[in-house]
C-alpha cells in the first residue's frame, strides 16, 4: 500500500477508534494486491486504482468494526452475504482476528477469487461458501453491503442470525434497532450502518 493511502486509512480509522497492528496492515496489503491483480481478469469492482479500493472498499468495510464490537461477543460468528470481492468480510476478519467469518457468494467467478484470496491469506477462521444466502443459521451477525433493498434483505438475513448489519448510502425509513453514521475520506455526505435485530 502506498504511503499516502496508508496515512489516509490510518487517519480515518483513528476517528472511528480503530488501530491496526503491523501484521494486520501486511494482510490488508496482501489482499489489496490480490484484488488489483484479479480485477484485471474478472470484474470484482469498478475501482481501478489502489487509493480508490482502499477508500471505497477497505475503509467502508472497516467503518463497521467498532459498532459491531460494541454489539457482539468478543469472538462472534459473522456471515458476509453476497460477499462479492469479500471486502466486508475479509477486512473485518483481518481487523478482528477472534471473529469467525464465512463469506457466502453464489457467483462462480467471485467464489473462485474468494477461495484463492483466502487461501493466500492463510488466516484461520475465514471460510468461503458457494451458495445462495438464506439457508444458513446460527450467526451472531449477518453483514450485507450492496446486496438488496433493506426490507428484502431483512427477510433473507434475519433468520440466519441475531443481527443484520447493513451498509447503506442513505438512512432508511422504517424500523431499525440502531444506525451509525460515518463518513469516508473526501466525501461530504454521511453513510450508515443500520442494525436490525432478529427474533
Amino acid at each position: 500500500m502506498k504511503a499516502e493511502n496508508r496515512r489516509l486509512a490510518e487517519a480515518a480509522l483513528e476517528t472511528w477508534g480503530v488501530r491496526l497492528e503491523e501484521r494486520q496492515w501486511t494482510l490488508l496489503d496482501n489482499y489489496l494486491r490480490d484484488v488489483l491483480e484479479y480485477n484485471r481478469k474478472v470484474n470484482l469492482t469498478a475501482a481501478r486504482d489502489e487509493g480508490e479500493v482502499v477508500r471505497r472498499h477497505f475503509l467502508d468495510a472497516l467503518a463497521g468494526l467498532a459498532p459491531l464490537k460494541e454489539k457482539l461477543d468478543p469472538a462472534p460468528r459473522l456471515a458476509d452475504i453476497g460477499a462479492g470481492g469479500g471486502f466486508v468480510g475479509i477486512c473485518l476478519k483481518i481487523a478482528w482476528p477472534e471473529a469467525d467469518v464465512t463469506l457466502i457468494e453464489s457467483a462462480g467467478r467471485k467464489f473462485k477469487f474468494l477461495s484463492w484470496a483466502c487461501a493466500r491469506l492463510g488466516v484461520v477462521g475465514l471460510h468461503v461458501l458457494q451458495e445462495r444466502a438464506g439457508t444458513q443459521r446460527g450467526f451472531d451477525a449477518v453483514l450485507a453491503r450492496a446486496v438488496a433493498p433493506l426490507p428484502e434483505l431483512a427477510k433473507l438475513a434475519l433468520p440466519m442470525g441475531r443481527w443484520l448489519a447493513a451498509w447503506q448510502s442513505e438512512l432508511p425509513g422504517g424500523k431499525v434497532a440502531e444506525s451509525r453514521a460515518y463518513r469516508l475520506p473526501g466525501e461530504e455526505k454521511d453513510r450508515y450502518i443500520v442494525f436490525l435485530e432478529g427474533a
